[in-house]
């Protein structure tokens, strides 16, 4: 090969090269210039908006539970039980400040398909059998389905649904089912629930969710 045709070898595979860099860079900035969404950022557990700075801006939650949706018997911690009896009831037991050591709460009034508990409840000695009539149950919040429920002899809820988690006054968990409003652009949970099992709880995965602040948590 001559001179010549290795410099044109040469100069041929310096054009393809800078061509292609050239490509990859402009496909890296439209990738980079598409808008990000943090709105579903589990792994971060935290509010991405400085919310000290801008109070109105919403506040990311998490579903307080452990990521197990198993039903536990028996005194376990603070957290949310059944407690059982004739009829049973659900009850909120409560070990920080002053419900120290072990303080029990009945509840009071349902709003948005969420218990409020009577404050500041019974306070408890770690003795009291009561506690071994505990039954710990998933809180209530948003969850999605892993898979088909069925609901009667002819009910049939799908794998993957939007669903909110609550339970009735005496402790029997109900599952509301994520309906789309197009012309609010929003979720809307009826207020009649469908019960469930105890048994069908293992198949809820929790979700995270943003809450504002004119709605907190209870």
């Amino acid at each position: 090969m001559n001179d010549w045709s290795t410099r044109r070898t040469v100069i041929g595979g310096a054009i393809i090269a800078i061509i292609l860099w050239s490509a990859c860079r402009n496909a890296d900035g439209q990738q980079d210039s598409s808008p990000r969404s943090t709105a579903a950022s589990p792994a971060a557990g935290r509010d991405p908006s400085p919310s000290l700075a801008n109070p109105e801006a919403p506040r990311f939650v998490e579903a307080e539970l452990p990521r197990t949706t198993a039903v536990a018997t028996g005194f376990a911690g603070a957290g949310l039980y059944v407690l059982l009896g004739s009829p049973g009831s659900l009850a909120l037991v409560r070990t920080d400040g002053e419900f120290a050591p072990i303080s029990l709460l009945m509840p009071s009034s349902n709003h948005n398909n969420r218990w409020r508990f009577q404050n500041p409840g019974e306070r408890l000695e770690a003795s009291d059998s009561r506690l071994d009539t505990l039954i710990r149950v998933p809180h209530e919040g948003f969850y999605r389905t892993t898979r088909e429920l069925l609901f009667g002899t002819d009910g049939l809820w799908t794998a993957g649904a939007i669903v909110q988690l609550g339970y009735d006054v005496e402790g029997a968990p109900l599952i509301f089912i994520a309906q789309y409003r197009m012309h609010s652009d929003s979720l809307f949970f009826s207020d009649k629930g469908i019960r469930i099992t105890r048994e069908q709880l293992k198949w809820l995965e929790p979700l995270n969710w943003y809450e504002h602040p004119e709605d907190p948590a209870e």
